[in-house]
């Protein structure tokens, strides 16, 4: 459960910029019978890692955290300024995510693109993109993201599984959360999001210096 530990010190970090935190929460572990309830609603098992998730860690999270005071930081001139993260899913929201596995729906072929069969979404972000958790096949348990405009970030591997991804965004507080915030940490996206990158070192330490523009810091610090 190093996530929990990754956030916590995200959220002490924090205060050294100007910020509110409006949520940290994380939800108790799920009871067995209650994800035997969701898996008769999918007609399918929840994938191993993510099923474990749920039992012994967590059934949900909620995190909503912004800089204030006009402050905000941008690692390189060219990149998507960052100045607030969250993240927000709850096992008891998971047909709300995923209207394809009610009864009377009926799939068009842009569902067939946007939601393939072998994807449980997990929560969505402001803008309507989801990230997702492979149910099945080669790349089960793995958490992908969804485009709702089906942009060539769609399906996009964010983490291999549930932990190392929480493990790896919660250290930079779930920044975003929509794609084009976090694909800063994607090493140009050839990985995962990673908080040990480079640009994700330069974000973590500009919080910790208390900057709140990076336009000087990218320079001292060097850009990829």
């Amino acid at each position: 459960m190093k996530w929990k530990e990754n956030l916590s010190l995200f959220f002490n970090e924090l205060k050294g910029m100007p910020s509110v935190v409006e949520s940290n929460e994380v939800s108790a572990p799920a009871k067995e019978s209650d994800v035997e309830i969701i898996e008769s609603q999918i007609k399918m098992a929840l994938p191993p890692k993510f099923r474990k998730f749920l039992l012994e860690s967590s059934a949900g999270i909620d995190v909503d955290w912004s800089f204030s005071d006009g402050a905000l930081i941008q690692l390189e001139k060219r990149s998507e300024w960052i100045d607030y993260g969250g993240f927000s899913f709850h096992m008891c929201n998971f047909l709300n995510e995923n209207p394809q596995f009610s009864d009377d729906f009926e799939p068009d072929d842009y569902d067939a693109e946007y939601r393939p069969e072998d994807l449980l979404a997990l929560m969505s972000t402001e803008n309507g993109d989801q990230f997702a958790v492979t149910l099945t096949g080669a790349d089960v348990d793995a958490i992908k993201y969804l485009s709702h405009d089906l942009d060539d970030i769609h399906l996009y591997k964010v983490g291999d599984d549930i932990e190392s991804f929480l493990d790896n965004y919660a250290r930079i507080g779930f920044v975003g959360p929509e794609y084009w915030i976090w694909e800063q940490f994607t090493n140009n996206r050839t990985t995962p999001i990673d908080c040990k990158s480079q640009k994700a070192t330069q974000f973590i330490d500009a919080i910790k210096c208390g900057r709140r523009s990076l336009g000087s810091f990218a320079d001292r610090v060097g850009n990829p």
